[in-house]
């Protein structure tokens, strides 16, 4: 059996002297107020207390949102506004039989670009042997959601796939 699983790293890859990180993504399809799947790029992240959707993936998705606004900060620095919530089902984006229901606030941008830059193929080709809840990982994107601890945790199933000390590993989710 072919494990499923999401790449993360640590100090990837350097750019003029700054390290970058690969932070885990998932793509995953949710379901839209006609009981049809959209594709979202998720972002996981278990340092944060809730889950965010953007507010154009929520327009085009036609999901009813619960008003609300509530101030979110980072790190108490950075601050903005969450505009309402959402209750949303998501499936991996390879097994439309599992089903995953959360909740996520609305706000206007989840992060830049996940890598910041396009990493090399060879990176993805060590993991060729792996279900990867994104299949271009390694390609600069947009993020559409990012799946606080409401979820994540949820979505672990424990296991760590090294492929090198120093760069690449893969955490094994019920995602890929």
């Amino acid at each position: 059996m072919v494990p499923s699983t999401s790449v993360c790293a640590n100090n990837l890859v350097k750019e003029k002297q700054n390290t970058n990180v690969l932070l885990c993504t998932d793509v995953v399809n949710i379901l839209n107020s006609k009981n049809q799947l959209v594709s979202a790029r998720c972002v996981l992240e278990n340092a944060s207390q809730k889950s965010y959707i953007k507010r154009l993936l929520v327009k085009k998705l036609g999901l009813n949102v619960k008003n609300k606004s509530i101030s979110v900060s980072c790190l108490g620095v950075a601050e903005t506004v969450a505009s309402g919530e959402i209750d949303f089902t998501f499936t991996p984006h390879f097994n439309q039989k599992f089903h995953i229901k959360t909740s996520a606030l609305l706000i206007q941008k989840i992060t830049d670009n996940i890598p910041t830059i396009n990493l090399p193929q060879s990176l993805k080709d060590s993991f060729s042997d792996l279900l990867l809840a994104d299949p271009n990982f390694h390609n600069a994107s947009e993020t559409d959601v990012l799946l606080g601890v409401n979820v994540f945790l949820s979505l672990m199933k424990g296991e760590t796939i090294k492929r090198d000390e120093r760069l690449s590993f893969a955490l094994s989710t019920k995602l890929g």
